[in-house]
């Protein structure tokens, strides 16, 4: 399988989309506390960039080459094809797994949706800024 040529612009704005996305999830703030209301034994942290930091940077830079693989592949060149493409991935490699842990009673159900919720927002507007970068 060949790899295709990604543009760097692309996935440096979308890396930092899920990286945003984090630091609004576990800062001090209007969502954090969304997440501590409803999800049990949620606790915002402290955003430090450490070891931890940059693990979690460069999965999302994998997860977003992937998805730019994809768009690549299928010819998804617009904001609603990279978002849809966005939504795809969230249901094949989120969605489907977590819905186990869901069934299985690992996951509460607001657990469930809290955190589906900001994985499939930011694949789809990492889709969509990888589809027009």
């Amino acid at each position: 399988m060949k790899i295709l040529p990604v543009r760097s612009l692309g996935l440096v704005l979308s890396t930092t989309v899920f990286v945003g996305a984090t630091y609004l999830k576990y800062s001090p703030g209007i969502v954090s506390g969304l997440m501590k209301k409803n999800v049990k034994g949620f606790k915002p942290k402290k955003i430090v960039i450490d070891k931890g930091f940059a693990l979690d940077t460069t999965g999302y830079l994998i997860t977003n080459f992937i998805l730019a693989q994809i768009i690549l592949s299928v010819g998804a060149f617009s904001l609603w094809t990279g978002m849809q493409t966005g939504f795809w991935m969230w249901l094949g490699f989120y969605a489907a797994p977590r819905t186990k842990s869901l069934i299985n009673g690992e996951v509460k159900f607001n657990e469930f949706l809290w955190t589906g919720g900001y994985h499939l927002l930011t694949l789809m507007l990492a889709g969509a800024l990888l589809a027009v970068y």
